[in-house]
């Protein structure tokens, strides 16, 4: 055997046992939790940034429109369609053929996608200003914001070919139980953005342009920093540029599907945008604000868990026992309701707090606190579909179905577009509210689907979760909610320095309050995280 084939064992391993999965998948999702933490920390330092030097101007409006669509087509890559389809098959590869037949299936993907995504990023810069104008047809009330937005969005295609390679390294080093270096890699995005603002904005005539620089460098960054973690495993090989292999069709015949759900979610995300821009300067900044606050919590939990579950559920599909599939999944999603639930109401019951102590100053002032404030409110309606949602779709992925997710997507934006239509009076909330209405329908569907095809899942272990969680949940409402009120109105924060101590507080009562009554109520997730989390390792798989 070569030496390389020594670094890259063949997966002839017996499927895992129940209570060791759940231990190596609670191990990996808290090592991805920590260092996705730190990525979101850097991404609120990085918006703060912006905040503060930009507000929630016709400045920043730009910036992150210019920036939705390559990030767009990243979404679709790094955190969707990619991963869940090449995974399924790459572990196949594994188990079932040798060493080398799978570092060449990943080197002629990694040849296939470069190409791929190069030319979507010719016609993406060729076609930027119709696209522009689809997205923010708003903007052409102020002169100057839709040139600028176009020529923003041609700097910026570009970062789509670096993180598409970087998103099929992280899929392949996530095979092999390799989390860390790819959940740290947006770290460097983010300071490389800040870089942009802070150093190099005041050098530009145009000051987004340094943005939309530092988007550049750190997708670059995010990349490199990944090559040589694959190289050390040998998992790729050099570029091999073979669309006639029946393996690499099968990948992007399996991706086509994904590819009309992906062009849902944009439209979804166009809509919004859409939506947003017809009531002034700033709308689309609030929804971005209230939506990174969310995306603190989907995606250092929630992503987090579900990039250590879909390695786990791709090896279980392969077997004729069942069982194993459902009861990951099925702790996956108790897992995701213990910490997303209670999260979601703390977010809506303290939510100007939250939005003043994470962006006010500057130029973000009180106004745009409240406006910022009463989109998170709504959109933490929907956090807990949406990351439940997120474990379903990589489900049904692992069993090789990329259809069943399309037909709930189109969904999803049909309820979307007629919440939003129905509510329009309600201003920059319509389109919040709408999006939270479209993941519970999502989740639905994805749910019912998954259930008819697999049959029982267990659910009613699933609902008691819900129920004790929901109780739990009210009652650090109720405590800490009114404690946090009145310590509000005694003692007022004046200072970003004074909101940010206060919302850890109140952030540290809650925890406190929800894990008391949790425990109270008898709920089994916080003994069995930490049992499972204290565990001896076994092998790597």
């Amino acid at each position: 055997m070569s030496r390389a084939d020594e670094r890259l064992p063949e997966v002839t391993e017996a499927p895992l046992p129940a209570e060791e999965a759940r231990g190596r998948l609670v191990r990996s999702a808290s090592v991805i939790t920590l260092l996705t933490l730190a990525s979101r920390l850097t991404g609120y330092a990085r918006d703060k940034t912006i905040a503060a030097f930009f507000g929630a101007s016709a400045a920043s409006d730009v910036f992150y429109t210019a920036f939705r669509i390559p990030n767009l087509l990243r979404q679709l890559v790094a955190e969707g369609a990619l991963p869940g389809v090449f995974i399924p098959s790459y572990a196949e590869r594994r188990k079932n053929g040798s060493v080398e037949d799978a570092r060449l299936f990943a080197a002629r993907i990694l040849s296939a996608l470069t190409l791929l995504v190069s030319a979507i990023t010719v016609l993406g810069i060729l076609f930027a200003p119709a696209i522009v104008r689809l997205l923010a047809k708003g903007f052409a009330s102020t002169p100057g914001k839709i040139p600028l937005t176009i020529y923003l969005t041609r700097l910026m295609f570009p970062y789509l070919c670096f993180i598409s390679v970087a998103a099929l390294l992280q899929a392949i080093l996530n095979a092999h139980g390799r989390f860390a270096i790819s959940a740290m890699s947006p770290i460097l995005l983010n300071l490389a953005i800040i870089f942009g603002a802070v150093v190099l904005a005041p050098r530009f005539r145009e000051p987004t342009v340094a943005l939309a620089v530092g988007v550049l460098v750190g997708g670059i960054l995010q990349m490199a920093v990944q090559v040589p973690a694959a190289r050390s495993l040998s998992a790729i090989g050099s570029w091999n540029v073979r669309f006639s292999d029946p393996d690499v069709r099968a990948v992007f015949f399996l991706l086509v599907p994904r590819l009309f759900g992906f062009g849902i979610y944009a439209i979804t995300i166009a809509l919004s945008t859409r939506f947003a821009s017809v009531f002034g300067d700033g709308a689309v900044s609030y929804l971005t604000f209230g939506n990174r606050v969310i995306e603190l919590v989907r995606g250092g939990f929630v992503i987090s868990v579900s990039t250590a579950i879909l390695p786990l559920l791709a090896r279980q599909a392969l077997e004729d026992d069942r069982a194993p599939f459902k009861d990951t999944l099925r702790f996956g999603l108790r897992l995701v309701a213990f910490v997303t639930i209670p999260w979601a109401v703390g977010l809506a019951v303290l939510r100007e707090t939250v939005i003043a102590a994470l962006f006010q100053g500057g130029r973000f002032g009180p106004a745009a606190t409240a406006a910022t404030a009463q989109a998170l409110s709504y959109y933490a309606i929907g956090l807990f579909f949406i990351s439940s949602s997120t474990l379903l779709v990589f489900a049904h992925y692992a069993r090789k179905d990329t259809r069943t997710p399309v037909f709930c997507a189109a969904a999803d934006l049909a309820v979307f577009i007629s919440v939003s239509i129905a509510l329009r009076p309600w201003g920059v909330a319509s389109v919040a509210f709408a999006t939270s209405c479209g993941a519970i329908a999502n989740f639905a569907l994805l749910l019912g689907f998954l259930r008819h095809r697999e049959g029982r899942l267990g659910l009613k272990e699933l609902a008691a979760t819900l129920a004790r969680v929901l109780a739990a949940s009210a009652a650090m409402a109720l405590i800490a909610g009114r404690g946090a009120a009145w310590l509000l109105a005694t003692y007022p924060p004046r200072s970003t320095g004074e909101r940010l101590l206060f919302l850890a507080a109140a952030t540290l009562v809650g925890m406190l309050v929800y894990l008391g009554a949790a425990i109270l109520l008898r709920a089994s997730e916080p003994r069995e995280f930490v049992r499972l989390l204290v565990a001896r390792r076994g092998p790597r798989p």
